[in-house]
């Protein structure tokens, strides 16, 4: 999801991209790193060797997209990077509250930016008080022309979508439905630990969501954390058009992020089949629910519109391809509220 978010920052803006390239001795010592660094701030500071490719640096803003703080690191090979740059944030896609005190080091790192934004919101209130720069919640963003069904409107030839972790009562409860009723149950078989190409797993995910009527979704981790924080599968879901059936997240962001009617179907993990079954004879309310959405999704998501709040927050002008995108998106929701 990093890769989509800067696709999408180099289409509106004028972008340099600055690439870390390690070999079989520079990733060993990028893991030593990144494991001294969550304890050591002094250990932080130290170059993994990563070859920097990319550039020049000379911009008005430079960004950091990152998944982990240990990831932080590997900045460590641009050198003199910090003083190439006029202002500097970082976007922190993974920060879990109660993990804050096993990577304190790398913590020290986001000191070196000028603001720090996080993607879960529950996180920020902690981050803020070990840093000395401000540190605000931004919302998940995705590429939402990518994932809108719109020119297209393929056959949603998939009935229930479900990928990554799952809750086994409701797995074997749709696996019954699909020897039952012939219910298309698409789920994650394998367990993998990376793709071919990231761009090619993003088109070939956005293109089965299109197709699916129902996807499940539920919080980021759960099963493994408490943490209350928006997963990816509810912004990609919604616009690809499917109704989300699941979870609604009890975290303050959650009711102003996702506030129209229907937004996720709230179900119980027992109830999934007969709730399934309830929509399906309400096809009124099922359309309304995918159109409201695709039309949200496109006017409020987008990664453009976490880009403009970026630029705004440090005070720099959108370029004209930026302004240019928000124009297609209203577009293109326009047309979903006349055609869906």
């Amino acid at each position: 999801m990093n890769v989509e978010f800067e696709d999408v920052i180099a289409e509106v803006d004028d972008v340099d991209i600055v690439v870390p390239r390690p070999d079989r001795l520079s990733s060993l010592t990028f893991r030593v790193l990144c494991g001294a660094a969550m304890r050591q701030p002094a250990s932080s500071r130290l170059s993994p060797g990563f070859r920097a490719e990319g550039g020049p640096l000379g911009q008005d803003l430079a960004v950091a997209i990152v998944s982990s703080l240990a990831g932080l690191v590997a900045l460590n090979s641009v050198r003199g990077w910090r003083r190439e740059v006029g202002k500097a944030v970082c976007v922190l896609r993974e920060a879990w509250t109660l993990d804050l005190h096993k990577v304190r080091g790398a913590v020290t790192l986001l000191n070196q930016f000028d603001h720090v934004f996080c993607e879960y919101a529950q996180s920020v209130d902690a981050l803020q008080s070990l840093i000395e720069v401000p540190c605000t919640y931004l919302a998940t963003g995705i590429d939402t022309v990518r994932f809108s069904p719109l020119p297209h409107l393929p056959a949603r030839s998939v009935d229930v979508f479900n990928v990554g972790r799952r809750v086994g009562e409701v797995h074997e409860a749709l696996m019954a439905e699909r020897d039952r009723s012939g219910l298309f149950y698409y789920f994650t078989t394998v367990r993998p630990t990376e793709v071919w190409d990231p761009v090619e797993h993003r088109l070939l995910f956005a293109d089965i969501l299109k197709r699916s009527r129902y996807s499940l979704v539920k919080r980021a981790k759960f099963g493994f954390s408490d943490q209350q924080e928006i997963g990816f599968r509810y912004f990609e879901g919604a616009a690809a058009g499917a109704v989300l059936v699941g979870d609604k997240i009890a975290n303050e962001a959650f009711p102003r992020l996702f506030d129209w009617q229907d937004a996720v179907v709230e179900t119980a993990d027992a109830e999934v089949v007969d709730r399934i079954r309830e929509l399906d004879e309400q096809p009124e309310r099922v359309a309304a629910i995918r159109r409201e959405n695709v039309v949200q999704m496109l006017r409020r998501h987008d990664c453009a519109y976490r880009w403009e709040e970026i630029l705004r927050t440090v005070g720099l002008s959108p370029l004209p391809g930026l302004e240019e995108r928000l124009r297609r998106l209203e577009a293109l929701a326009d047309r979903a509220e006349r055609v869906l």
